[in-house]
């Protein structure tokens, strides 16, 4: 499983992160003073046995907010064969949940918060259907943050 990140704001720092189970690489933290946007690629290869509807891994990555405010986006990847729910894991509990299929957005969640630092995830649960049949194997999608100033403008 793996993250992989495209910034499309000014990159100010390079980071690498290794976490057990999960992969993140991340090319870029904006200075807390900056608004921030940044895309995730999400790619689980395999959920991990014994296999079941609920993906026992859970990619997440740190972000930072100067105001308090985040803005959340999960697109499904175009490969799915079949529909699953994403949860949009907030500081460790679930904080939103929508039913997606391949190429479907979740509609994006504004999170208030305290200023400073937190942690975002996703989690896949299975859909009966298409290539599922009982389980759910693998997924993957984009995980898109906005902070601070961006997050006033919704997700663009």
């Amino acid at each position: 499983m793996s993250i992989k990140t495209r910034n499309r704001t000014k990159i100010v720092a390079r980071t690498a992160v290794a976490a057990a189970a999960v992969g993140i690489a991340a090319t870029g933290l904006a200075s807390p003073a900056q608004a921030q946007v940044s895309n995730y690629r999400i790619d689980v290869n395999d959920c991990g046995a014994p296999y079941t509807q609920v993906c026992k891994k859970v990619p997440t990555v740190g972000t930072y907010t100067k105001s308090g405010r985040i803005l959340v986006e999960f697109t499904a990847d175009q490969g799915h064969c079949s529909d699953i729910f994403a949860q949009i894991v907030f500081d460790g509990r679930v904080w939103g949940q929508a039913r997606l299929s391949a190429g479907e957005r979740d509609g994006s969640y504004l999170i208030r918060t305290y200023p400073g630092s937190h942690r975002v995830g996703v989690r896949a649960i299975g859909i009966r259907g298409g290539c599922n049949v009982g389980y759910l194997r693998s997924w993957g999608g984009n995980l898109r943050i906005e902070t601070d100033r961006d997050t006033f403008n919704g997700i663009g």
